[in-house]
């Protein structure tokens, strides 16, 4: 029976249960039939002690990472931010490389001139005794007795390829970069022709039976230059081919001008470190290492969005890409697709496609020329070890061409791309889509060129194509590494060129996780992310004006690459944890707007196979530095003061729960808010529940900025007496979905207070609403069709106008409010169901324990509102001797925040009344006649003692 071979994986982790053994990869390399896995099976259990094929006898029992098949809804906490730095290598012993005389090395440089080349021979010859065999990979022949190869041509890797396998069996390889050689590179291309020969070479040494270690050597002076991204590339592939050969080292190594290279190279054959990357920098020995690093909510370099800011997102309008896109919908940017899967330009975008129907007609950006089309293999004849990093990017999937000239309007993947166009456009948005094979320079040129004509800009860059093209390293076509390399790295670089004139101020590269740690069976894909990610830190560092981010993601479910239930079940087993997409979307958003634009290498994970060749310190905590922990977001007080403590915060259900206690103690605020003289205790303010409510939702989008709230209402007054704090709960989570806006109702709720004055155990809602969220910063709110009968003109007020005297009479006289609470500065009359005034806004120390409290809006204008209907009362009846509690708000929205001393006029017209109230629509304007704040539907309830 013939095994395809991207079963493998599956059959490998059944068999290391049942039978109580560890596979390498190259235990089943090859195999093709079950009588070859049997064989393969019995030799791996007589090498490590077994006598027989035979089941074990108890069951393995699988320690309890391994063994959890975790449900999505049962890993919704953990998510962690990682960011990279240099950390000191530390051997745990030496385990000197056992090399005898008379084995032979390798020794690949770009030319004769290569110094270090020669004196790494020296040094292997001298100390070693092995014989080196020297050759040459940028140029062709010297002259007699000297070879050289240029393997960017195909002709010259066949011919190394050949020259390596007609040598004595090789134990070791080294491979030296120097700028002098490799400074005949030409452009971009010419790397990713380059690392294609390479990978060749190094495919033919592994067929070697004496093959032993990989050793690149490269300079610290190559930081800059394509040799860097030739480098990174390098190992990516070594990180991936280090789990196919477990018994093969593979290391780079950096060196500088003070490293000794007989240390550094000594370092780099001791097994007692077991990390791919070496470093050799200031005396000390480094690698590479992720730490957890949660951003820090209030950069003041965060990325703003204006909307019809121009976004160009490759990997076409499905999986990933789309629902990235539908989180950007709050910052209404104009969005291009870029994919290669050809539309039928007689389908159109009206409505959201059926998903099994014939579209419409279609009305979608298409370019006048599609690729050619071509067949490629279907998904799943990769040969693929383990295979989570397929959702580390968006990608064309394993969509490389067609199989038919015309695609049908059945085709799923161009129904999903008509459908995700209608939805955005259904949003408010502008989507288009174009056919582009990021590959070809010309084409990205042509399309990003008629973008830049159309909206006169590019403003930022997603790319996500990607393909894949799975397989041991030992079967992989050197089409098939090209092809995912030049997809992600090429298509980078291709897509940046067109775009740098265009105003471009942001680019993320969607990379992998298998770029960090590697991936077996992937080593294109890892070094083709790792490329990727590399020429993304270049471009930054030389391109200061723009954020560039490369996002290493784990496996994504939901989308993606790595949807496929098998393995999802085989990747859980050995220790990964996916992200749901929807958290993804989240965590993009909150890296491109919220997190530190010096952070360009970030990675998303929850749990990820632990593997000795990279470092991930992810379960080491930062020190807590009193901020609110908000998982991969963390939060000053100062700018959330209304909010305690964060209890649980979920991306994917968008939700979050929090804590607050109310004390006089504490809030400073709230000792002057007694508006009834009758209550016993001061009262938690209207005013600060709203601002409660803001900053729960800013928390749960960090990304979004506040813009009012709706349908709040205000079920019962909360009362702080002296003796301690009054704990409450807030609760929010996102209401609805598709508006270009985002809703979330929240809800308060407080302990309750027996009639002894005891704390109960039980939690009463007080308050609920909706906050209203989008993208726009600053003054780019928006509030509606503006309220009806307005402005209130001075001749429709009949009552004479209070002083700030009398103003302070009545405060003292009807009122228990004091302090910051006395808002109102004059009152310039009412009239039949009008009221206008004016207030001064102020700002004090409202909290004992935070000395620069920031609020999400002005809630002391708020207060003025309800505030001046209660003057209304004042002024139009003065014997009426009731009180007025808000109850309910339809909608109240700002444009910004109020100035501290600004002269703002508030005006009121009455919308309706009964016995039990009125309601009121209100406004506050500056000194230029522009509305900063406006409330409809605010209805007041009577109260008395």
């Amino acid at each position: 029976l013939s095994i395809r071979s991207s079963r493998l994986p599956i059959i490998m982790d059944a068999a290391e249960r049942q039978f109580g053994i560890t596979i390498e990869l190259e235990d089943f390399i090859g195999v093709r039939t079950v009588k070859d896995i049997a064989q393969r099976i019995s030799m791996v259990i007589a090498r490590q002690g077994g006598t027989s094929l035979q089941p074990a006898t108890k069951a393995v029992e699988l320690d309890p990472v391994r063994g959890e098949i975790l449900s999505s809804s049962e890993d919704e906490a953990g998510l962690k931010r990682l960011v990279f730095s240099h950390a000191t290598v530390e051997w745990t012993a030496s385990v000197p490389m056992n090399l005898s005389p008379g084995e032979s090395v390798l020794l690949l440089s770009p030319d004769r001139d290569d110094g270090v080349a020669g004196g790494a021979g020296h040094i292997l010859r001298l100390d070693h005794g092995v014989d080196t065999v020297p050759m040459h990979f940028m140029q062709g022949d010297f002259g007699p007795g000297e070879e050289g190869y240029d393997v960017r041509t195909e002709e010259g890797a066949c011919r190394a390829v050949d020259k390596i396998a007609g040598l004595p069996p090789l134990s070791g390889m080294v491979i030296t970069f120097c700028q002098g050689g490799l400074g005949r590179l030409r452009d971009m291309a010419d790397v990713s022709r380059l690392l294609r020969g390479l990978f060749l070479l190094l495919k033919a040494f592994l067929q070697s039976p004496a093959k032993k270690f990989v050793v690149l050597i490269h300079s610290r002076e190559d930081t800059e230059t394509p040799v860097r991204l030739l480098t990174e590339g390098m190992l990516g592939l070594f990180l991936s081919a280090a789990q196919e050969y477990p018994s093969v080292q593979f290391r780079t190594l950096e060196t500088d001008r003070d490293s000794d290279l007989r240390v550094a190279l000594r370092g780099a054959l001791d097994r007692g470190c077991t990390v791919v990357e070496l470093i050799h920098r200031d005396g000390g020995v480094f690698t590479s290492a992720g730490n957890i690093a949660p951003s820090l909510f209030g950069d003041s370099s965060s990325l703003n969005l204006s909307p019809g800011d121009v976004i160009v997102m490759s990997g076409g309008a499905t999986g990933i890409s789309a629902h990235l896109a539908r989180c950007l919908v709050p910052f209404t940017p104009r969005l291009v697709f870029l994919g290669r899967t050809p539309l039928n330009p007689g389908i159109h975008l009206a409505k959201p496609c059926p998903e099994d129907s014939p579209s419409e007609a279609f009305t979608n950006e298409f370019t006048s020329k599609a690729p050619s089309p071509s067949p490629s293999p279907s998904r799943g004849e990769g040969y693929n070890i383990s295979p989570p990093w397929r959702g580390g990017d968006e990608g064309e999937g394993d969509v490389c061409g067609f199989t038919n000239d015309r695609i049908s309007p059945f085709d799923p993947r161009a129904s999903e791309i008509a459908r995700t166009l209608a939805e955005l456009r259904s949003s408010g948005i502008d989507a288009t889509y174009h056919c582009c094979d990021v590959t070809d320079p010309e084409a990205v040129r042509a399309i990003m060129g008629e973008v830049a004509s159309r909206y006169g800009k590019i403003d930022g860059i997603i790319h996500g194509a990607g393909v894949l093209r799975d397989g041991p390293l030992s079967q992989m076509t050197p089409e098939n590494f090209s092809m995912v390399t030049d997809v992600k790295f090429l298509g980078a670089w291709n897509l940046f060129s067109a775009a740098e004139g265009a105003g471009l101020r942001f680019f993320v590269g969607l990379s992998s996780a298998a770029a960090i740690q590697g991936n077996p069976g992937q080593t294109n894909y890892a070094a083709a992310n790792r490329m990727m990610s590399a020429l993304l830190r270049t471009l930054g560092r030389k391109n200061g004006a723009i954020r560039f981010k490369a996002l290493m993601l784990p496996p994504v479910e939901g989308a993606g690459m790595a949807e496929d239930p098998e393995v999802r079940e085989l990747m859980k087993r050995r220790g990964a944890a996916y992200i749901h997409v929807k958290e993804l979307a989240g965590l993009f958003c909150r890296e491109l707007f919220v997190a530190p634009a010096d952070d360009d290498w970030v990675m998303f994970m929850r749990r990820l196979p632990s593997v000795r060749t990279s470092l991930l310190n992810d379960a080491v905590l930062p020190s807590p530095g009193g901020e609110l922990d908000g998982g991969t977001v963390s939060f000053s007080p100062e700018d959330f003061p209304m909010i305690e403590r964060i209890s649980c915060l979920t991306i994917r259900r968008e939700e979050l729960e929090a804590f607050r206690s109310f004390s006089l103690k504490k809030d400073l605020w709230i000792a002057d808010h007694r508006p009834f003289k009758f209550i016993k205790h001061p009262l938690v303010s209207a005013a600060m529940v709203l601002e409660t409510f803001m900053e729960a939702a800013r928390i749960l989008y960090p990304h979004l900025h506040v813009r009012g709230v709706r349908q709040v209402r205000l079920m019962d007054m909360i009362q702080c007496p002296p003796k301690g704090p009054r704990p409450s709960r807030i609760s929010c989570r996102r209401a609805g979905n598709g508006l270009p806006e985002v809703w979330c109702e929240v809800s308060l709720a407080t302990q309750d207070i027996s009639p002894a004055g005891r704390f109960t155990d039980r939690f009463t809602p007080h308050c609920k609403g909706q906050v209203i969220l989008d993208g726009r910063k600053g003054g780019g709110g928006y509030l509606g069709e503006g309220l009806a009968d307005f402005p209130v003109r001075l001749d429709e007020l009949r009552t004479k106008p209070m002083d700030h005297k009398k103003v302070l009479k009545w405060y003292k006289g009807r009122s228990g409010l004091e302090g910051r609470y006395r808002v109102m500065e004059v009152l310039d009359g009412a009239g039949p169901g009008v009221v206008r005034g004016r207030t001064i806004y102020r700002e004090t120390r409202d909290f004992a324990n935070l000395r620069n409290a920031q609020y999400q809006y002005s809630p002391y204008l708020f207060e003025a509102f309800l505030q001046l209907v209660t003057f209304y009362i004042a002024a139009m009846d003065p014997s009426e001797r009731r009180s007025m509690i808000p109850t309910e708000i339809g909608e109240m929205r700002f444009l910004r925040k109020c100035r501290l001393g600004e002269q703002i006029t508030l005006e009121a017209r009455m919308r309706a009344q009964d016995d039990k109230g009125i309601a009121w629509d209100a406004r506050g304007i500056d000194d230029q006649g522009r509305t900063i704040m406006q409330v409809y539907g605010l209805r007041m309830r009577w109260v008395s003692d």
